[in-house]
């Protein structure tokens, strides 16, 4: 190899190194998009307070104080200071964080079809595979009470009314 032949070899490997960076960088900035849009207002202020604690005059101020768990709840209005408050605020912001993050929560189920057994196809494709011209035929022979009363199905190998 000549002095050129290393020269192109290494452009086109900083080419490429560029190339995957840019890949990875897109990559990574399009899956921050997705964890960004992935929590709904609600969810962001609920986690923000269950770190920060609810701020009584905050935005979940007042839910908090409308809530019958909350504000309204007879043990809450019981506790003495204000560090005893906050702290049963932020419980009540983490177990109502739990809801909605556990409402949001989907589970896909994955199973797992035999196809030894033959091939999936439609109802349409099944009917006409089955010869779906012929059994309207064939059922008004024998609702006519003509012959012939059984039909050969070439799909099935067998004999058919």
């Amino acid at each position: 190899m000549t002095g050129e032949d290393l020269e192109l070899i290494a452009i086109i490997e900083t080419i490429k190194a560029e190339q995957q960076k840019a890949t990875d960088d897109l990559a990574k900035q399009k899956q921050q998009k997705e964890t960004d849009d992935e929590f709904t207002k609600e969810e962001a202020a609920l986690r923000q307070a269950t770190i920060e604690g609810v701020d009584p005059r905050g935005s979940l101020g007042p839910r908090f104080q409308r809530d019958a768990e909350g504000g309204q709840n007879k043990a809450y209005k019981a506790l003495a200071g204000q560090k005893a408050k906050a702290d049963f605020r932020r419980r009540w912001a983490k177990a109502l964080l739990e809801q909605v993050v556990e409402s949001r929560e989907r589970e896909d189920e994955w199973k797992q079809v035999d196809t030894t057994k033959g091939e999936m196809v439609s109802i349409k494709e099944l009917i006409k595979r089955e010869g779906g011209g012929r059994r309207q035929e064939v059922h008004r022979e024998v609702c006519g009470a003509r012959p012939p009363w059984l039909f050969w199905d070439p799909m099935w190998e067998r004999y058919e009314c």
